[in-house]
């Protein structure tokens, strides 16, 4: 799903929301935003980065101990 989402998202080369907006729109609101990230997002994005031709890069941004932002970044090309 991530890999689709991406693919939409071409034009733009990259997406930024909070946490909550993440697990909203993947469907995982009843999860942490740490679990979401070490059992979906990681594992998605490492498999994209080994089988694409796409680097994802992720970033946490942080207000205090508090993830505030996610930004979620790529190059490359699908081809």
């Amino acid at each position: 799903m991530l890999y689709q989402l991406l693919m939409s998202w071409r034009g733009s080369m990259g997406v930024n929301g909070t946490p909550d907006e993440f697990l909203e729109f993947f469907g995982h609101t009843n999860m942490k935003w740490w679990q979401f990230n070490g059992r979906y997002l990681q594992p998605a994005i490492d498999e994209i980065n080994q089988k694409t031709g796409i680097k994802v890069h992720y970033a946490a941004r942080k207000s205090g101990r508090t993830i505030s932002e996610v930004e979620i970044d790529f190059t490359g090309d699908a081809s």
